[in-house]
């Protein structure tokens, strides 16, 4: 399929086209795709459609205790609901926050 495999990240698959790009994620039973060319972004899911049964489930809204919120020309990721999962285990729920840099 022309993709290649990504030399820093061992789930990560890249494939150019001139300027269009296609990069595809692996991660046990999860494919996430991702491009600048959302009709080769459908290609690519129906092919793979054709060889796996699978379904396409849109825009992610979680992934590996990320949450993604994604607009038309970006996509925010954040930990927040992992973040407070950890506080309410070890019961620090009402700990003092501190700022960070992107605060």
């Amino acid at each position: 399929m022309g993709f290649v495999k990504s030399l820093s990240e061992a789930t990560l698959y890249v494939k150019h086209n001139g300027t269009e790009i296609l990069i595809v994620s692996l991660y046990v039973d999860d494919v996430l795709v991702t491009g600048n060319n959302t009709d080769h972004i459908h290609d690519f899911k129906q092919e793979m459609m054709k060889v796996f049964e699978m379904m396409d489930l849109g825009f992610m809204s979680y992934f590996l205790s990320m949450e993604i919120k994604q607009g038309q020309s970006e996509a925010f990721i954040c930990q927040e609901k992992y973040a407070k999962e950890i506080l309410k285990k070890f019961q620090i729920e009402e700990c003092k926050a501190a700022s960070t840099p992107t605060n």
